[in-house]
């Protein structure tokens, strides 16, 4: 589902089977997401080529890590944790061979 920021509305919605996983939505959902606006996806999303796709549009894009997903901070974001947040960090993915 796309939220209007605007008005907190539903802009877009796809309702299907189960039988699809968001692999398979994701990138008609994000088609015309512009740049400067934030895609945020669900834990167990990792296309890792349409996330970069995404950022080569220059959208920026919000998810929670796996616990097995290997990575290296490239930049911490240095402000006191509010809520829930433990740390504000910029990553980059390390490929596993």
């Amino acid at each position: 589902m796309r939220l209007d920021l605007q008005s907190f509305l539903p802009a877009f919605a796809i309702v299907d089977t189960a039988k699809h996983n968001d692999n398979k939505r994701a990138r008609e959902m994000c088609s015309d997401i512009g740049s400067g606006e934030i895609a945020l996806f669900d834990k167990a999303y990792v296309d890792f080529l349409h996330l970069f796709d995404l950022d080569a549009r220059g959208v920026f894009w919000v998810t929670r890590a796996k616990d097995n997903m290997q990575s290296r901070c490239v930049k911490r974001h240095i402000k006191a944790p509010q809520g829930n947040i433990l740390r504000d960090d910029e990553i980059v993915l390390v490929n596993e061979k």
